[in-house]
């Protein structure tokens, strides 16, 4: 009997004398980082495989690019960066072994140099400590509750700083789109929160064998995780030396998950890629829970900044009765933005009916890039040469949703060789099927007589074969609809022979192109386009853009016979008529459709003050016409609310 204890508690030294390894596989990354998406397949597979061997941590950096899960925590992950100062002068994506950035056939610290062979010859390394970590989370999903204990495996003297890092991940966030520019969807040990700082907690330098330390710690929960299914804890001893060696590390993985019993999901956010103010925005919401949903809130922003959080600055409650995976298209509240410009919106669905919504990453939608334009044109020609550096010019926007190669200034050509600059489409450095628009400023017609004209020099070459298209559209109802009025591509668009290599015209490489907008003559405010369709060809320049017109109908004076006022009217309008005889009066108002959407028939009068109720009618630019049997009257009036 004393022979089989003593070999029990020898058992147990030994146990306490070799602690396995858990290995720690940092990694340093970014959405819209190429290269990363280009290694990191290869490298969370081959984590993946050795599950039972490597514990992840990976840290979203904020460049080259946009990376919303940087921008919600940013701070920790740039002291992470300094402690590891390689990584920023190496770059991204950047995985470290237990805090050794591992050599091989690419750069130092390329995920691509981790192997199998190296995973097993760091997990045959015994450590000096064992340790393991355990998590609760609240009932209302608000705070995390985390308990990490370190126990000497033998007697360990330290020579630095020794420090338990703990940090709060989601095992894995799936968006639906790319968040960043490198078409990655799946990022898994995504840190979101370092507790109780990125700094870590100090340990004391030496150990006996056996000795243990517990640790608690309560926070919580950080707002901005997308999924409460996800959350786990990683928790890993590194020494503050040269090397920064990770001696262990322990996961407490995600808790069962929780019944998605009330969860609205965001499937799109809307907004006309061209609009007028107000612009009007919508979202469809789906009822991804159990249970019917009967409410929910919609928070929403435009031009929130980059590292945007949920506290969007405009609400909206949304009541009704959906079934589970039904759906609902919802009108918000029409907005009125400052400014012309590229606009977008943020939105985002939350408290289905009035409880926490765990699982936010199906919640956040980001509309396409859209502009917001004035509600009425200028009545002034356009006369374009790109002669100034300031691109695109003043009251022009350019469209380029992608933030791919697109519409520039280009200094050293110019129409005709008549100057040296121009506009260049970037066909040759830009991918099939992209589009990007350059729109001049909005231009008023209303008063305008027949002979209203485009002009412009283009110069183009294909590649080869290529069918790099460019368009001109037009629209009077603020960018609704759209009627091409101008449409080359290919062989068609051509100006030159084919060429492979970058091409730039010469003085004779150009070509004058006329587009005659004489039907649009009474339109108050109508936008034109120039859309470039890419079929990955040669690039396309663009100079002297004329729209020419002259202004042909007058207004008579107003003081004789007809005056209308306020004018802009917040709604009501007084039309004063004062006839020198009895005259049949009908009052019409056109929207700048040339539709009808206010009528009054005054009947036989000489005169009077007659009021028009026009508050259900949108903010914009509206023609008061008064027609009797000697003729028609017409003012122009803003209806601004």
């Amino acid at each position: 009997m004393k022979k089989i204890f003593t070999l029990i508690i020898a058992a147990s030294l030994c146990s306490f004398a070799f602690a396995q390894r858990m290995i720690l596989a940092e990694e340093f990354t970014q959405a819209s980082c190429p290269p990363c998406a280009i290694q990191n397949p290869y490298f969370n597979s081959l984590c993946d495989d050795n599950f039972d061997k490597v514990i992840g941590l990976h840290y979203q950096v904020d460049w080259p690019g946009n990376d919303p899960m940087n921008a919600e925590n940013p701070s920790q992950v740039s002291t992470r960066v300094g402690y590891y100062p390689v990584v920023g002068a190496t770059g991204v994506p950047f995985a470290l072994m237990d805090g050794v950035a591992q050599t091989g056939p690419n750069y130092t610290g390329a995920p691509y140099n981790w192997t199998q062979s190296a995973i097993d010859a760091e997990y045959a390394v015994s450590s000096p400590f064992t340790l393991v970590a355990s998590h609760t989370i609240s009932a209302d999903y608000d705070s995390i509750f985390i308990t990490v204990t370190i126990t000497a495996a033998q007697a360990f003297t330290a020579t630095n700083a020794l420090r338990a890092h703990i940090a709060v991940v989601e095992r894995e966030i799936l968006f639906s789109t790319a968040p960043g520019t490198n078409g990655e969807t799946d990022f898994p040990w995504v840190m979101r929160r370092m507790l109780p700082t990125e700094q870590g907690i100090n340990l004391g330098l030496s150990w006996t064998n056996g000795q243990t330390q517990t640790i608690t710690l309560a926070s919580p929960l950080p707002w901005y995780l997308r999924n409460v299914n996800q959350i786990g804890v990683v928790t890993f001893i590194q020494e503050s030396n040269a090397a920064k060696k990770v001696h262990q590390a322990a996961y407490s993985a995600p808790l069962a998950p929780v019944p998605a019993v009330n969860d609205v999901s965001l499937v799109s956010a809307n907004i006309p890629s061209a609009s007028c103010n107000p612009v009007n925005p919508t979202v469809m919401i789906r009822n991804s829970g159990t249970a019917t949903l009967t409410s929910a809130v919609i928070r929403y922003q435009f031009d929130v900044p980059s590292n945007w959080y949920y506290n969007l600055s405009d609400s909206y409650l949304w009541s009704g009765s959906l079934a589970p995976n039904g759906t609902a298209f919802i009108n918000l509240p029409s907005v009125t933005l400052t400014g012309t410009g590229q606009h977008t919106m943020t939105a985002n669905a939350t408290m289905p009916n009035g409880a926490i919504d765990l699982n936010h990453n199906n919640s956040i939608k980001i509309s396409s890039a859209f502009f917001a334009f004035q509600n009425y044109g200028s009545a002034t020609s356009v006369a374009e040469g790109f002669e100034l550096t300031a691109f695109p010019p003043a009251n022009w926007l350019l469209y380029n949703p992608n933030n791919n190669a697109t519409w520039t200034r280009y200094p050293a050509a110019g129409g005709f060789g008549n100057s040296t600059a121009s506009a260049k489409m970037n066909f040759y450095n830009s991918t099939t099927g992209q589009v990007d628009e350059l729109y001049l400023s909005s231009a008023d017609l209303q008063w305008v007589s027949p002979g209203i004209s485009l002009t412009f020099s283009v110069a183009y070459v294909q590649k080869t074969t290529q069918n790099d298209r460019l368009q001109v559209q037009v629209s009077t109802n603020c960018g609704l609809t759209w009627l091409t009025v101008y449409d080359k591509a290919g062989t068609t668009l051509s100006t030159h022979a084919p060429s492979s290599t970058l091409w730039v015209p010469t003085s004779a490489d150009w070509r004058s192109d006329t587009v005659n907008l004489d039907s649009y003559a009474g339109n108050g405010n109508v936008l034109i386009k120039f859309r470039a369709t890419s079929n990955a060809g040669n690039n396309l320049y663009l100079d002297d853009v004329n729209l020419q017109f002259v202004t042909g109908i007058t207004q008579p004076e107003v003081s004789t016979e007809v005056d209308v006022y306020p004018n802009p009217s917040g709604g009501n309008i007084n039309v004063n008529l004062d006839f020198d005889g009895s005259r049949n009066v009908i009052v019409s108002v056109y929207n700048s459709l040339g539709d009808v959407v206010a009528k009054k028939e005054i009947g036989s009068t000489s005169g009077g003050l007659y009021t028009m109720n026009l508050s259900a009618l949108a903010s914009g630019n509206y023609v008061v016409q008064v027609l009797t049997e000697q003729g028609i009257i017409q003012r122009k009036i803003t209806i601004n609310k």
